[in-house]
């Protein structure tokens, strides 16, 4: 149950899981990180597979690739709270661009911006087998959930990921979590 905290996880590849991160039968923290460039066949950015159960929050996933999960693939009964994160602009060749739950995960997303990914089939989120729960977040083309919204997420710098002050955003996220 490792913490991974204030990194800049970045050009890494896999032939399997996690380009960035793989988390197998585990409990890790991963806080605050940049996680970009990496590729793996699943889950490009991070990887999450067999009873893991996951702090994943604060990060910026962006750009990286995979099969099927290009920014996080939530696999075989994991179970990861994913809060407060910016994946963007990740791809898959297959299914799940930004964000791909397999088969019995049960991922919580909140207060997350997922958008501008791509993939032929869910470009930003793709479900096989799965009930994630996904609220308060911007998900581009839309998502059900309660306070979701699809919505330009209006970032000053695309090189950064900033919100612009005019974000819609901003004070969109549940209260119940801390920097909202």
């Amino acid at each position: 149950s490792p913490i991974i905290q204030n990194n800049i996880i970045t050009d890494n590849i896999s032939e399997t899981y996690g380009g960035g991160i793989s988390c197998n039968y585990s409990s890790p923290k991963i806080l605050d990180n940049i996680i970009t460039q990496n590729s793996a066949l699943y889950g490009g950015g991070i990887s999450f597979d067999r009873y893991t159960s996951s702090i994943i929050e604060g990060n910026a996933i962006i750009n990286n690739y995979a099969e099927n999960g290009g920014g996080i693939g939530c696999f075989v009964f994991s179970s990861p709270f994913i809060i407060n994160n910016t994946i963007v602009n990740n791809s898959a060749s297959a299914t799940g661009g930004g964000i791909y739950c397999y088969y019995g995960s049960s991922a919580i997303v909140t207060n997350a911006i997922v958008w501008d990914n791509d993939a032929p089939n869910a470009s930003n989120i793709s479900v096989y087998s799965s009930n994630p729960i996904i609220t308060y977040s911007n998900i581009m083309d839309g998502w059900e959930g309660e306070g979701n919204i699809n919505q330009d997420p209006l970032f000053s710098d695309s090189n950064n990921y900033e919100l612009d002050p005019d974000s819609p955003c901003i004070d969109s996220g549940t209260s119940d979590i801390d920097n909202d």
